[in-house]
C-alpha cells in the first residue's frame, strides 16, 4: 500500500492497518485506544502471526502424514490460544478491531486446509465453539463479505503449496532446513 505523505510503501497487513486506521478511522477506529483493549488485540495479532501462521503453512507444506498430523495438533493448539481471548460477536466484544481484521482472511482461507488436509476445525468444546461463532461473525459482516474471494479460487490459488512445488525458495529453507 502506498502512502503518499511520506512516499512509502507499506507492505505487512499490521502496517497496512495502522495507515489505514490513522488517515480513515474517525469515527470507527480499528486499533482501539483503551490500552487494555489494544494490548488485547495486539496479542491476538502476535498469536496469529507468531503461531497460527506457521502451522497452517505447515499443514500444506509437509508432504509426510506424520508431520501433517503434528502440525494439526499445533495449529488446534494456535485456534484454542486465539479463541480464548474471544468475547464475541468480536474478538473485543461489540468492537470490531484490528484483531479480526487480521484473522478474517485465515477465516476465509480454512476451506484450503479442508480441500487439501480434510481438516475441519472442531466444533466440540469452548474453544471450537468460539472459533466457529468468530467466524461467521466476521464472515458475515458486510465489510468483510464484500471482499472474500470465490472458493474455488482460493482453494486453486494454494495447490503449489500442496504440492509443494516451493522446494526451491524460502518456504523450502525454512520447513525442510530448519532455517
Amino acid at each position: 500500500m502506498y502512502q503518499p505523505s511520506a512516499g512509502t510503501v507499506v507492505g505487512g497487513s499490521n502496517d497496512c492497518i495502522t495507515l489505514i486506521d490513522s488517515n480513515y478511522g474517525e469515527p470507527d477506529q480499528l486499533i482501539p485506544e483503551d490500552d487494555e483493549e489494544r494490548e488485547l488485540a495486539l496479542r491476538c495479532e502476535r498469536t496469529l502471526h507468531s503461531a497460527f501462521t506457521f502451522q497452517f503453512y505447515s499443514m500444506l507444506l509437509r508432504q509426510e502424514k506424520g508431520e501433517q498430523e503434528k502440525a494439526e495438533r499445533n495449529l488446534i493448539a494456535a485456534i484454542e490460544r486465539l479463541a480464548d481471548g474471544y468475547i464475541g460477536p468480536y474478538y473485543l466484544g461489540s468492537t470490531f478491531s484490528s484483531a479480526d481484521v487480521s484473522v478474517a482472511p485465515y477465516f476465509d482461507r480454512m476451506c484450503v486446509l479442508e480441500h487439501y488436509r480434510d481438516f475441519h476445525v472442531p466444533k466440540e468444546g469452548i474453544a471450537g465453539a468460539k472459533w466457529h461463532e468468530w467466524s461467521s461473525n466476521i464472515l458475515e459482516r458486510d465489510s468483510v463479505a464484500s471482499t472474500l474471494q470465490d472458493r474455488d479460487r482460493i482453494i486453486e490459488s494454494y495447490l503449489r503449496y500442496d504440492k509443494c512445488y516451493l522446494r526451491n525458495n524460502w518456504y523450502h529453507r525454512v520447513f525442510y532446513q530448519g532455517y
